[in-house]
């Protein structure tokens, strides 16, 4: 009888080592946030009154990301801020280009020139992330004014 005891606790200690190795803590199984390896490089110019961005991209192929570039104005001027998005054409230098004018017309019918820093940059719009950025100081002159009109030529009369 003391032997069907022993063996029963020893069965239950065992039982109970084995009920304690079934609850132990699990790893964490969330998915780790993988980083995109796209690249860019992007450069400006101006023609004209247009300032042209080419951006220059190297596509992460397992990422999902979505790009664009982004102008700032120059600070204290009355123009606007924007942004162009950029599509994918090729996996390795995808070459894109946006462009946007320096010459602003505002609320009352006036034209101003967005002289000044202007930036432009290349960004993971589900990031965030600065790809690539360019600056270039514009200084356009503003044009000159147009002649005008010449007269229409009075219409002659029968006599």
């Amino acid at each position: 009888m003391k032997n069907t005891v022993k063996l029963l606790l020893v069965s239950a200690a065992i039982l109970g080592l084995a009920g304690c190795a079934n609850q132990a803590t699990k790893p964490n199984m969330k998915p780790m946030a993988r980083t995109s390896n796209t690249t860019s490089s992007i450069s400006m110019k101006t023609q004209g009154n247009m300032l042209i961005a080419m951006a220059t991209t190297n596509w992460d192929p397992k990422a999902k990301d979505s790009l664009a570039v982004v102008w700032t104005a120059p600070a204290n001027s009355y123009c606007q801020n924007s942004q162009f998005p950029i599509t994918k054409g090729h996996p390795t230098n995808d070459q894109s280009w946006a462009y946007r004018t320096v010459i602003q017309t505002n609320a009352s019918g006036a034209t101003q020139i967005c002289n000044g820093l202007w930036t432009a940059k290349v960004v993971n719009v589900k990031t965030g992330k600065v790809l690539a950025s360019s600056q270039l100081n514009v200084n356009l002159q503003a044009p000159a004014p147009a002649a005008p009109a010449a007269a229409p030529a009075a219409a002659k009369t029968a006599s």
